[in-house]
């Protein structure tokens, strides 16, 4: 009988035996480990090595900025991923292999484990979306196909020539698949689309044509899904106080890294996210508390960019905010009082991340203020918003 596979990438196949061995033959230095987490065979194994050898993890997104890793604080049986910064700057979060195990098992029970299971990873592995393809299928013994690039052809090329049957997407990519002329094959049996709002009318399009769609909720701070489909996950508590999603169970973190308190005194998390639970128990979310606008999956603290534009020297003010699309979710967008043109801006947010220039620029005399004298974005972004126009790139800048 053919040895089931592990994992598909670089051009090769890599058995479970041969990823035991690998494993076990790979070198870890003392203590916790960091781990670039670019998505190759060989971070895998190297992941599979530290948990096989109980070291802490902490996973770091090979996209950012090189800087001084800490270590400090990470238990044995702890991975540490990053949040994509949806309350702010990114965070660390430590989640255990037992809150992991527990919602690897959810996960399988609520989706089904198809005989010859094949899962794309085509997300950041240093994040828990990317991370959970990769640890759900090693405890479901079934197999990880690594995309090349996260690109839509490269996406749309594994799951046919690889026969994938799960897929994890960001809406953007879905977008980008419709965009195009391909179609699921019969063998893909679900694109599951989670990692940011997905708009209505996006999800129309993708189940009007047929498509196999699993929407999902989840977070970095309960180990990833929480709901399939608007129905939450056996074992996992999902109420709303106050408007307020909160989720209990054993999925949860043990914290962060930073160790600032998130986990009420009962047991809960506050997400920050708003919702509620309809008649059939189904989790509808609505948005979050605070401003941060996810694009493609992405997520932007407005603070940051309007940081930015503050340092243009003809700019006196800037406020940012999001504008609804259907491909990214939302744009960055940007209302600016001052003088400078659309290359000015655009040299003045050259420093940020892709994600995180506005792509939509408004001109006002004046930032409307709230009775406390501070910026009232909702009435800003209602001003600026028949004012927008594409902000226009240099082509002489990089980026």
């Amino acid at each position: 009988m053919r040895e089931r596979v592990a994992i598909v990438g670089d051009g090769r196949e890599v058995t479970y035996g041969e990823l035991a061995r690998r494993a076990r033959a790979e070198r870890l230095p003392d203590g916790a480990v960091a781990i670039v987490a670019a998505p190759t065979v060989e971070t895998i194994v190297r992941l599979c090595a530290a948990i096989a050898r109980r070291r802490g993890v902490r996973l770091i997104d090979p996209r950012l900025p090189s800087e001084s890793v800490s270590l400090d604080g990470i238990a044995a049986d702890e991975i540490a991923v990053a949040t994509s910064g949806t309350s702010g700057r990114a965070k660390g979060v430590r989640l255990s292999r037992g809150a992991l195990t527990a919602a690897s098992a959810a996960w399988w029970k609520r989706v089904g484990v198809d005989g010859d299971e094949r899962w794309l990873l085509a997300l950041p592995l240093a994040h828990v979306g990317g991370l959970n393809v990769v640890l759900r299928s090693l405890a479901a013994g079934r197999t990880i196909v690594v995309a090349r690039d996260p690109s839509t052809g490269a996406i749309a090329d594994a799951v046919e020539r690889e026969r994938v049957t799960l897929a994890s997407l960001v809406p953007t990519q879905l977008a980008r698949l419709l965009d195009g002329d391909w179609r699921p094959p019969k063998h893909l049996r679900a694109l599951v689309v989670g990692g940011a709002a997905l708009s209505p009318s996006l999800l129309e399009r993708a189940r009007g044509r047929g498509w196999p769609i699993l929407t999902t909720y989840g977070l970095s701070e309960a180990c990833g899904t929480v709901a399939v489909d608007g129905r939450p996950l056996d074992g996992i508590g999902v109420r709303v106080v106050d408007g307020e999603i909160e989720i209990g169970g054993a999925t949860l973190m043990r914290g962060y890294l930073t160790n600032v308190r998130s986990i009420s005194a009962d047991g809960w998390l506050r997400t920050g996210d708003l919702g509620f639970l309809d008649g059939d128990g189904r989790l509808r979310v609505l948005g979050r508390r605070d401003d941060v606008i996810v694009t493609g999956g992405e997520k932007v603290n407005p603070a940051e960019v309007e940081e930015a534009l503050a340092d243009a020297p003809s700019i006196a003010e800037a406020c940012v905010f999001a504008v609804a699309d259907d491909e990214w979710g939302a744009l960055v967008a940007a209302a600016v009082v001052g003088a400078a043109d659309d290359d000015e801006v655009a040299r003045a947010v050259n420093r940020l991340t892709p994600w995180q220039r506005p792509r939509r620029i408004a001109r006002l005399a004046a930032l409307p203020r709230n009775a406390l004298g501070k910026v009232d974005r909702a009435a800003t972004a209602a001003l600026a918003l028949p004012l927008l126009h594409a902000l226009r790139r240099n082509p002489r800048l990089p980026g």
